[in-house]
Order: structure tokens, then C-alpha cells, then sequence
């Protein structure tokens, strides 16, 4: 029997030398379904001793290609496992939120704008956030506006208001998508939707590389928003920024039924990079020389060979 197994282990191995790297990511994944199929919280120590032990046999076996592979895949699926832990253990305190009407006050951390299924409106997440009695909230808060408040708001601007608060809700059956889960990972400790316009109390701009960030993306977005009206500006957005709320469940529907719904996910975006890398590359260039930047139409040039650029993406 275990003469069995070593020849099947070895013949996997000789089938995929080559491309054997391919299946380390493979393993971390399982490390980290592993970490999240426990029924109580691990040792600190376990994942890293996993980790080191592989690394060890890794080292001491490295002639023996057959059990330097299985070591390669232990050592995967141990840094799956750690990192799933260390993610647990980084991720902020969870509170108690007041159960009742509350006035809230923070920094708008992102503004995504909502769509039209969902009456339109806006959703902000706040962190910084303070309650008029309380604890602070160590997490960031969901907040969805009401949808006639239209206050100008960017990232960075500390602002007040009312809301009806609660913690993310639980799966709402077994085996459902864990909302709860997301949302832990995600920094966010309580969600909820507001019960007036909002008032800013000071405009700031971000202070930190990824509010600068974030707060870029929000100004092309809602500058999108204002010269393409309706669902073409919701995929102009999406295929730019990456912010898909916007887009209609009908041609959300319309995506996914002819096969292009990768393209409103991470796909769109990258073709919305190369499409502007493209278009300035090309217009710089032209414009640096002295006949084309004063014979030609430049940034039409520029334009067309980005539209090229991308379908050929």
C-alpha cells in the first residue's frame, strides 16, 4: 500500500514538473480554508511552527525532488494557515453599537453612489467614527444616505448626522454568503442608513495615500457621472475607477448573459489603465514634436489609438 502511494505521489509529480509552482497557490488557499474550518481559535504558534518545519525539511530534503515538492506544498498551505491567522489576530476590536436612533459623526473614508434598483441615493463609509454617547468605534461604519440628499461631499470631510445603527448581520441561512464574515475582514463595525440630510462640519482634504487615493477615484467618478447620464456613465465608471454599484441590474444581467462580466470586475479596470497610459503616452510623444503638435490633431490621435489599444487588450 504505501509502495502504491509513493508511486502515485511520484507520478503526479512527474506529470506537473515544470509547472509545479502553480500549485503552491492552490495550497495556501487551502491553508487558509483549513484556519476558517475550525470550530476554536489556534494556537499562535501552530501556523508558524508549520511554516518553519517545512522550511526545515524543505532545506535538509532539497535533493529528493518528490519529497521537496510535498514540503514545498506543506510550507504553502502553512503560510495559507498564518496568514489567515494573522488577519484574525490584526483586525480591529468589535463593539457593542447603539440600538437605537444615534447622531454619528466621522471622516468619509469613500462615497460609492448607488443604483438606480436601490432608489438611487448615496452610501459613505466613516472612520474616525464617534457617537454622541459611547465608546468610539474602533471600525469603519456603512452608512446609506437618504436619496435626496445630495450634499457635496468628498473623501477626507469630517461630517454629522443621524442614524439608526446596527452590527453586520449574520447569514441569513446555512451555508448562506457570511456578510458578517465580510464585513469583520473588511474593518467594518456597524451599518446602517441615515435619518436626515448630513451636515459637514469641516472640509479637509485626505490625509493619508490611500484616502488620496480613493479620493481621486470618487472625482472621476462623479465627473463621469455629470457628462454621461444614466447607465452608459455607470459603465464608464465601472470600466474606469472599478466602482460597479452604479450599474442597472438589467445590464448587469445583459453582461453576464453574453459572457462580459469580467470586464466589470478587475478586467475593466485594467483596460481602463492601459487605455490611459496609452492616450498619454501618445499624446506627450506627439506633442513633442514641434509638426504633429502643430499640424495634427493630438489628443484626438491620442484618443483613437487608446480605443485601438484597448480592444486589443
Amino acid at each position: 500500500m504505501t509502495g502504491l502511494v509513493a508511486d502515485t505521489l511520484q507520478g503526479w509529480v512527474d506529470q506537473e514538473r515544470g509547472r509545479f509552482a502553480l500549485w503552491l497557490p492552490v495550497a495556501m488557499s487551502a491553508g487558509a480554508v483549513w484556519y476558517f474550518e475550525l470550530r476554536m481559535e489556534p494556537p499562535v504558534w501552530l501556523g508558524a511552527g508549520l511554516a518553519g518545519f517545512g522550511a526545515a525539511l524543505l532545506l535538509l530534503l532539497r535533493r529528493f525532488f518528490l519529497l521537496r515538492a510535498l514540503c514545498s506544498l506543506m510550507l504553502a498551505t502553512a503560510l495559507g494557515f498564518t496568514a489567515a491567522d494573522v488577519a484574525t489576530a490584526n483586525a480591529p476590536e468589535t463593539i457593542e453599537v447603539p440600538r437605537r436612533a444615534v447622531m454619528v459623526s466621522g471622516v468619509v473614508r469613500e462615497v460609492e453612489r448607488l443604483p438606480p434598483e436601490k432608489n438611487d441615493g448615496r452610501r459613505i463609509v466613516l472612520e474616525q467614527v464617534h457617537f454622541a454617547d459611547g465608546p468610539a468605534l474602533p471600525r469603519t461604519a456603512r452608512i446609506r444616505l437618504r436619496a435626496n440628499d445630495e450634499t457635496p461631499l468628498d473623501v477626507g470631510d469630517h461630517i454629522r448626522l443621524r442614524a439608526l445603527l446596527s452590527r453586520p448581520a449574520p447569514p441569513a441561512y446555512p451555508g448562506g454568503w457570511d456578510l458578517q464574515r465580510e464585513a469583520y475582514f473588511s474593518g467594518i463595525g456597524a451599518v446602517g442608513f441615515a435619518l436626515n440630510p448630513l451636515e459637514v462640519v469641516e472640509k479637509a482634504p485626505p490625509q493619508t495615500l490611500s484616502g488620496l487615493l480613493r479620493g481621486a477615484r470618487e472625482t472621476v467618478a462623479s465627473r463621469i457621472s455629470a457628462g454621461l447620464a444614466g447607465s452608459e456613465g455607470a459603465i464608464a465608471t465601472t470600466l474606469l475607477t472599478g466602482i460597479t454599484l452604479g450599474i442597472p441590474a438589467e445590464d448587469r444581467a445583459a453582461f453576464r448573459d453574453s459572457g462580459l462580466a469580467h470586464l466589470l470586475a478587475i478586467a475593466g479596470l485594467h483596460i481602463g489603465i492601459v487605455m490611459g497610459l496609452v492616450f498619454g503616452s501618445v499624446r506627450v510623444s506627439l506633442a513633442c514634436w514641434e509638426y504633429a503638435a502643430l499640424r495634427l490633431p493630438v489628443k484626438a490621435i491620442a484618443a483613437v489609438t487608446a480605443l485601438l489599444a484597448g480592444g486589443a487588450y
